[in-house]
């Protein structure tokens, strides 16, 4: 048994109860749902980076590198996240709002537009 694996999944699995009110799955699955654990841990080098150093946000804000960032329609990874944070988000602000105490609830309840949510939904991930 991967021990570090598993709490991987127990983390994102706590961080998803308490963000959107229900895990995301990963222990239930025993599986790097959308890949996100393998493709962040890929990608943490280059994130430290643009973290780090100011001037590269201007550069990643460029639509020539835009195009090569995660994207919420993608099926794996930080992109796939993004995009099932942003469902959740949609069904808290769409017609038949859904009222829950968790996070995004907090978020909805203290005046945040649903894109703001969305922008610190996939930030608590």
């Amino acid at each position: 048994m991967d021990f570090g694996r598993k709490v991987q999944f127990f983390t994102l699995d706590t961080i998803s109860s308490v963000a959107f009110g229900k895990p995301f799955g990963y222990m239930s699955t025993d599986s790097d749902l959308y890949g996100y654990i393998e493709n962040m841990e890929k990608a943490m080098q280059g994130v430290l980076i643009a973290t780090i150093i100011p001037s590269m946000n201007w550069f990643l804000k460029q639509d020539i590198v835009q195009k090569y960032l995660p994207s919420d329609k993608d099926p794996i990874g930080f992109g796939a996240i993004m995009g099932v944070a942003k469902q959740i988000v949609s069904e808290r602000f769409g017609p038949d709002k859904k009222v829950k105490q968790d996070m995004l609830g907090s978020f909805v309840a203290h005046g945040l537009t649903q894109s703001e949510a969305e922008s610190e939904s996939i930030l608590q991930m």
